[in-house]
């Protein structure tokens, strides 16, 4: 997927535009795929906003671990 690849990209390098703009993109085509999910657990944790950050984390675990393998389904 393009956007989630983006918005992986703009994480690992840290470009606040392009991660606002990836998790933008993300959430509009698949707003609980890991990736965005993971996305937001980021900005939460950046805001001071822990607990909620590891919700979004767990979530994020939780999906992949069903895929058992295959990627989000």
């Amino acid at each position: 997927d393009p956007a989630a690849r983006f918005l992986m990209l703009a994480l690992v390098t840290d470009d606040a535009d392009a991660i606002a703009l990836g998790q933008a993109r993300v959430a509009a085509l698949a707003p609980l795929h890991p990736i965005a999910l993971a996305a937001r657990a980021i900005a939460l944790s950046k805001s001071g906003k822990t607990a909620d950050a590891k919700a979004h984390v767990a979530r994020a675990a939780a999906a992949l671990k069903n895929t058992q393998g295959r990627g989000p389904a």
